[in-house]
């Protein structure tokens, strides 16, 4: 069973990178801006969000360092107060990036992506689905997001067959579509460095992956999952 083309699930931190990749490319933050994330915590409605019992030490967070330590507060906050009065361009900034529909990759079994039109969020969905939960993605329709942001901007669609044929008849061909830019230039420049921050900065979750002989750009990523 194909479980990257046909499984989707809560993507937990790894969807992080689509809510700064839409901040970026509105123009409501650059890599100099910042937060205050009260030391982990938040509150949303009745409930409050915490980074998990860490990065309490610190109360405010730039986009990099946020994204270095996986902070849901800081997404969180950044997201509700940027889009709290326009949650419809919070959505179309998902689908433009392509995260609302297929691949279309030629493999049976790809589920479309989950997530609720605005109309059915409820006053928790914004910050929630900023450090990914109330949606449900596969992990080749993450992958295609993240190759996106390190292709510069422009999404291509994933493809393994370009045509089938027997001996010299083809019997079927694949069209692909051409690569769509699905964000600024700058948008993916500034996504790009703070995923390179997971890695190089000295506290960021991926550091233990570093390399002196080239510079790798991430994104750890854990999710509470329900079974039942």
């Amino acid at each position: 069973y194909n479980y990257a083309v046909a499984i989707g699930n809560e993507p937990g931190s790894v969807f992080k990178l689509a809510g700064y990749l839409a901040l970026f490319d509105d123009g409501y933050i650059t890599l100099n801006d910042s937060i205050n994330t009260n030391h982990a915590s938040a509150t949303f409605g009745k409930f409050r969000l915490t980074d998990d019992g860490h990065n309490t030490q610190y109360q405010f967070l730039k986009p990099d360092k946020a994204m270095a330590i996986s902070s849901n507060v800081a997404i969180a906050k950044w997201v509700t107060q940027c889009y709290e009065g326009n949650k419809k361009k919070y959505y179309a900034k998902l689908a433009q990036f392509g995260l609302t529909t297929k691949t279309k990759i030629e493999l049976s079994g790809e589920p479309t992506p989950f997530i609720k039109s605005p109309d059915k969020w409820s006053i928790y969905s914004l910050p929630w689905m900023a450090h990914g939960y109330e949606v449900k993605l596969t992990p080749l329709q993450i992958l295609a997001f993240y190759n996106a942001v390190a292709n510069g901007g422009i999404r291509t669609q994933p493809h393994l067959v370009n045509y089938i044929s027997e001996g010299t008849n083809v019997i079927k061909t694949f069209d692909y579509t051409d690569g769509q830019r699905i964000c600024s230039k700058e948008a993916a420049l500034y996504a790009t460095e703070i995923l390179k921050s997971v890695v190089n900065d000295q506290s960021g979750t991926g550091r233990n992956i570093r390399t002196p002989y080239y510079q790798i750009a991430g994104k750890t990523g854990t999710a509470k999952i329900s079974f039942g």
